[in-house]
């Protein structure tokens, strides 16, 4: 079985307002130099992005994103953290 692709995730806030996430994955692509495994809206400047790519092309491409400076006011990684899902009643003992 062939291992996942590795991925990285970051915030992007845009300097302009973005209703369709879809047209936004492609500029994100294009500006990024990296595939996007997904985009999802925040607030309508505000984006949680995985990009998929080893660890130093997706720094490389934060960097590109955010020196494009008529596209993005801001870019970090993003450190949330998921919990792992609550065991069911059923299992506690």
């Amino acid at each position: 079985m062939a291992e996942p692709a590795a991925s990285c995730a970051l915030v992007l806030m845009t300097a302009a307002d973005w209703s369709a996430t879809s047209a936004l994955s492609g500029e994100i692509a294009q500006r990024a130099g990296l595939p996007v495994r997904s985009v999802r809206q925040v607030t309508p400047r505000m984006f949680a992005v995985a990009l998929d790519g080893s660890a130093e092309a997706c720094k490389k491409a934060m960097a590109r994103l955010a020196a494009d400076k008529a596209f993005a006011d801001g870019v970090e990684p993003d450190r949330r953290r998921t919990l792992p899902a609550r065991p069911a009643p059923s299992s506690a003992q």
